[in-house]
């Protein structure tokens, strides 16, 4: 038995594959940890980009601690939904989109706090966010962004 066959026939799997319910609640958490997680980022890359300037970016770091129990949810529950139809999602492009812009989103996410607790002023709320700083925080609402639009589409293009 391979490693995706596998998945599918874990007790969580077959519950979400074969519950009435069990796809809409895994599914449910996914949406709630991925509003945390983007929710999150959102507000720290459009303070990055100059929004709410009044609002020093330290306010942020309390978030972060939210925002690694939304990533948490949104690990557990997108694993528990990919193991429950992980052959037909592993070849669906839309799939394939959405994790690359997760990693990618990760990354950006990464570089752009680093860049920000590495200038005083921009996360004492005194200063504006260098060029790289900003792109930075570009990247990372585009890769959630997209991320989102690619996780909606994987409904309608996943083929069993």
């Amino acid at each position: 038995m391979g490693f995706l066959e596998w998945m599918m026939a874990t007790p969580v799997s077959e519950w979400i594959q074969t519950s009435d319910y069990g796809f809409y609640i895994v599914l449910a958490g996914h949406a709630v940890g991925m509003a945390v997680v983007t929710g999150v980022m959102f507000m720290v890359s459009l303070r990055v980009l100059g929004f709410s300037r009044s609002n020093p970016i330290r306010v942020f770091e309390r978030l972060f601690q939210i925002a690694w129990a939304g990533f948490a949810l949104n690990f557990v529950t997108g694993a528990a939904l990919f193991g429950a139809n992980a052959e037909h999602l592993i070849g669906n492009r839309a799939f394939q989109i959405k994790i690359a812009m997760l990693a990618v989103g990760g990354i950006a996410v990464y570089l752009t706090w680093r860049a920000v607790s590495a200038d005083p002023a921009v996360i004492d709320g005194d200063g504006k966010a260098n060029a790289k700083t900003k792109a930075f925080a570009i990247l990372t609402l585009i890769c959630w962004i997209t991320a989102i639009v690619a996780g909606r589409i994987i409904g309608y293009t996943i083929s069993y």
